[in-house]
């Protein structure tokens, strides 16, 4: 038996080995049912901010419109974004909706349309 991590979940983040997953088919954790990572494609990229965040906010826009057909794609997008925002807290929010929800806290704002915002895609507070 081995420890060797095999596989990560793209929608909650957790780690697992080949005996972890064995006979499995969806993830142990979150039971999201989506094609897992392998660790052999982790890659670090050099991209602007500003780039992440187009590239980021047009996914969580298609995700949003649709949410019918793909209904777990929002969740996706958003685990992803979250991590990435996770790497660079100071940064602005990455998704839409963690802007409007930063937004929000400044101004009295009311949103209408597919994305709203969401204080848990907001970057994490300094204290």
């Amino acid at each position: 038996m081995t420890n060797e991590i095999v596989a990560w979940c793209v929608d909650c983040g957790s780690k697992f080995t080949q005996e972890q997953i064995e006979d499995q088919y969806a993830c142990p954790t979150c039971d999201s049912t989506g094609i897992p990572c392998t660790p052999k494609d982790d890659v670090n990229v050099n991209i602007n901010w500003h780039e992440l965040r187009i590239l980021v906010i047009w996914a969580e826009n298609y995700a949003a419109i649709h949410k019918d057909e793909t209904p777990t794609m929002s969740v996706t997008v958003r685990s992803i974004a979250k991590r990435l925002q996770e790497q660079y807290p100071s940064k602005t929010a990455l998704t839409l909706a963690g802007e409007l929800a930063e937004l929000g806290e400044k101004y009295d704002i009311e949103v209408y349309g597919n994305i709203q915002p969401d204080k848990d895609a907001m970057p994490p507070r300094k204290n």
